[in-house]
């Protein structure tokens, strides 16, 4: 009976009718699907005929959605005309149709993927996916969608690379012959993916060399079957596994092996046994070989240790096997002195049991002796080194925070410390000194490094002649005490320096130019220096010693003129009177007037400077009274007669002479 036929009688059957017959066929199709075969999903199917390569299309197969899957039924490994079942499902119905998925499908149509089915039902086109169109014809050959089926088989296959084995955990072990070794297998499909239920068995090579347990089993839900393989006599067995899953068989790529060996030996066995340190682990290595020397693996439960001697007590670890037929173990020695270790197998000793281990005393941490530093010199060149004690060498230094002054650097194989500070300021560093096992110790360093000396002071007031004078060189920066010296020229004569405090002090003594430097020192030793120049000015002097005396009446102009002092100079009369009618002009020194009274006077002038400086000269003089003539008459001559009359006069001053004035003498006299 056709699809189409059998969905128009399901369609008449009677609804008293439809449960039984839905469970018997729904029964009958879960009894026909394999239980261990590869499948393969549509989503859709058409009806049609099939003549060649050409597949043309009728209608469009009324199903379940997702209920189309096609199964070989787990008799072969191709969908290429492979035989096989499609199920399929009507309103819940199960139906089942025999036939060939054979190699015919539409060809030309790059959005589907579909494959042709000749059965019982008659031909059916069972899409993949992609678009269709019913009223098609298609014709063509089937590469590529085989290509496409065929990797979904190859995707539900066991992966040769994919299974493993592993014995006793890795890729090889030993063990006595009568001994025994775990192997275990892992299948996987390409995709990574544990197979569970697969059936799995081991092949040994030589076959003789071991018997195998079980002699196959299925992989739990990890994919995983162990077997137990025992030695039947000595040398090496190489085992291989073989997977079945899916319809399919696969022998393992890669393979483990195991070597049999005779019964361990104590009297062959050895253990290596270092010296120690004291609260570092010490490593003994014990090897394990049978009476033949050959060495042997899975020995660990017979083999133990005990330590004695000077850490006797400690305790060892546990046992750990290298899987090469030597084992481990460690203890920790906590105080130095000599160690007794033994060591026995299967309750005998070893070759060479006890042995002796040489323990030394515990590393110490290089300690920093130098607590403090001398603080750098600004601008000087330094040198200081970072000792230590004790430690393991060579030993290391670094500064491990903060920074090293500016111009400063620290050698890490000698702990030195030079340079030349570049920069004023405080600074805070660590230096950290380290031994060679690594263990240190630290030591922090601070100070101040002080700014240079600078004096501030650039100029001085000029002394003054004969006057007291004190000024102070003041400075900043530097480290006290500071002391002065004046380091080029001299001071000007009467003046000192004081070296402690930088007073300049005394009296000028002597005038003229002076230039002198002062050098500034701070407890350092760093310097600054500055030149002070200066003229000292001469005292004022009045040069005119004397002045001519004043006639009565008549006007009079003199000037007192003087040399040094620094202008303005002024003038005063400071003690006694100038002649009455005279005055002094203050500014230029002059005198002058008429004299209206005759007589003596004496007076003072003091010139003063600028700087207040003085000098003084007094000028004394008679103003004489005016000359008279006191001869009021004189005889009158007599004709012929010598004759001699003197005109004598009073006051005036000598030489007074005379003359006729007004009209004439008589003649002859």
């Amino acid at each position: 009976m056709t699809f189409a036929t059998r969905v128009l009688s399901f369609k008449t059957i009677a609804r008293t009718s439809v449960a039984r017959l839905m469970a018997t066929l729904l029964i009958l199709a879960l009894s026909q699907a394999p239980a261990l075969a590869a499948t393969l999903t549509f989503n859709r199917a058409y009806q049609g005929g099939l003549s060649g390569q050409t597949f043309t299309t009728t209608s469009q197969l009324t199903v379940d959605a997702g209920s189309i899957r096609f199964s070989d039924n787990g008799n072969q490994r191709s969908f290429q005309n492979t035989s096989g079942t499609l199920y399929y499902t009507v309103g819940g119905v199960a139906y089942s149709e025999t036939g060939v998925l054979n190699s015919r499908y539409p060809n030309g149509n790059t959005q589907m993927n579909a494959v042709a089915f000749s059965g019982t039902g008659g031909d059916r086109l069972l899409v993949l996916g992609g678009s269709y169109t019913t009223s098609s014809a298609y014709s063509g050959s089937s590469n590529a969608i085989v290509t496409k089926l065929n990797e979904y088989i190859d995707a539900t296959a066991p992966d040769p690379s994919q299974t493993t084995l592993l014995v006793n955990g890795g890729s090889s072990a030993t063990a006595s012959v009568g001994g025994t070794a775990t192997v275990v297998v892992t299948v996987k499909l390409s995709s990574g993916t544990a197979v569970s239920g697969a059936t799995v068995s081991i092949a040994g090579s030589p076959s003789g060399g071991s018997s195998i347990s079980p002699a196959s089993t299925t992989t739990n839900a990890s994919g995983q079957a162990s077997f137990t393989v025992q030695g039947l006599q000595s040398g090496t067995v190489t085992y291989t596994a073989t997977a079945s899953a899916n319809g399919t068989t696969t022998t393992s790529a890669g393979t483990v092996s195991v070597t049999y060996v005779g019964l361990r030996n104590a009297g062959q066995s050895t253990a290596s046994v270092p010296s120690g340190t004291a609260g570092q682990a010490t490593t003994v290595v014990i090897t394990v070989r049978d009476a033949g020397g050959t060495v042997m693996t899975g020995a660990s439960g017979g083999l133990a240790v005990t330590i004695g001697g000077t850490n006797a007590g400690a305790t060892p670890s546990a046992i750990t096997d290298n899987g090469n037929g030597t084992y481990s173990v460690t203890y920790t020695p906590t105080a130095a002195g000599t160690d007794s270790v033994a060591i026995t197998l299967d309750a005998t000793a070893i070759s060479g049991s006890p042995y002796s281990s040489t323990v030394a005393a515990a590393p110490t941490a290089p300690t920093i002796t130098t607590t403090s530093l001398p603080t750098p010199v600004l601008g000087q060149a330094y040198s200081q080194t970072v000792a230590t004690t004790g430690g393991t060498a060579p030993v290391t230094f670094a500064v491990t925070s903060g920074s090293l002054p500016a111009g400063l650097t620290l050698n890490a194989s000698t702990g030195a410390i030079s340079g030349t500070a570049t920069a004023a300021g405080t600074y805070s560093f660590t230096i950290t000194a380290t031994g060679a096992n690594s263990l240190s110790s630290n030591q922090a360093y601070n100070g101040t490094i002080a700014a240079g000396i600078a004096i501030t002071t650039t100029s001085l007031p000029t002394p003054l002649l004969g006057q007291a004078y004190s000024q102070t060189v003041v400075t900043s920066g530097g480290t006290a005490p500071v002391t002065f010296a004046v380091t080029t020229g001299s001071l000007p004569t009467g003046l000192s320096l004081n070296a402690s405090t930088g007073v300049i002090s005394g009296t000028a003594t002597a005038a003229g130019a002076y230039s002198f430097a002062v050098t500034a020192t701070d407890a350092n030793s760093l310097t600054d220096a500055k030149t002070y120049a200066g003229t000292i000015s001469a005292a004022v002097t009045i040069t005119t010693s004397s002045l001519p005396t004043p006639v009565l009446s008549q006007a009079y102009s003199q000037t007192i003129s003087t040399s040094g002092g620094a202008a303005p100079v002024t003038f005063a009369v400071t003690s006694g009177s100038l002649p009455t009618g005279l005055t002094l002009n203050a500014s230029t020194a002059a005198i002058s007037g008429t004299a209206t009274a005759a007589g003596a006077y004496s007076f003072t002038v003091t010139a003063t400077d600028a700087n207040s400086l003085t000098d003084t000269e007094t000028y004394s003089g008679t103003i004489a009274a005016g000359v008279v003539i006191t001869t009021s008459l004189l005889p009158t001559p007599v004709l012929g007669q010598v004759y001699s009359q003197t005109v004598v006069t009073s006051g005036g001053t000598a030489p007074v002479t005379f003359a006729v004035t007004t009209g004439v003498l008589p003649t002859g006299l």
